[in-house]
C-alpha cells in the first residue's frame, strides 16, 4: 500500500530513520519545532537505514568527503535553520575524512 509517513529529526548532524525502500521524498517542515521529512513510501517493500545529515547555517561542512543529495532547508521557532542531506554511504567512516 502506498501512503505519507512522516519522519521527525533529531537536531543532530547524523542520524538513520527506517523506511520502506524505494521511499520517495516529497517536503521538510517544522511542526512544533522539530523538523520533520515527509515521504511517499510503499508499506509493501522491504525496510532500509535511510542516513540523514543536518548542517546549521554557517557550520562547516568541508569535512564531508562524499557528495550528499540536498532535501531541504527548515528553519526552526528558535529562529535556528538547518540544512538536511541524505546520502547512500552506509558507513558514517566513509563519509567523513578523518580530522587531523
Amino acid at each position: 500500500m502506498k501512503t505519507i509517513w512522516k519522519f521527525p529529526l533529531e537536531i543532530a548532524n547524523h542520524q538513520i530513520i527506517e523506511s520502506p525502500s524505494k521511499a520517495q521524498f516529497l517536503s521538510i517542515e517544522a511542526q512544533k519545532g522539530v523538523p520533520v521529512v515527509y515521504c511517499l513510501v510503499d508499506t509493501q517493500n522491504p525496510r532500509e537505514d535511510i542516513h540523514i545529515y543536518l548542517f546549521g547555517t554557517g557550520e562547516p561542512i568541508d569535512h564531508v568527503k562524499s557528495p550528499l543529495d540536498y532535501l531541504g532547508t527548515v528553519t526552526l521557532e528558535n529562529g535556528s535553520v538547518w540544512h538536511i542531506f541524505q546520502s547512500d554511504i552506509k558507513n558514517k567512516k566513509e563519509l567523513f575524512k578523518t580530522w587531523g
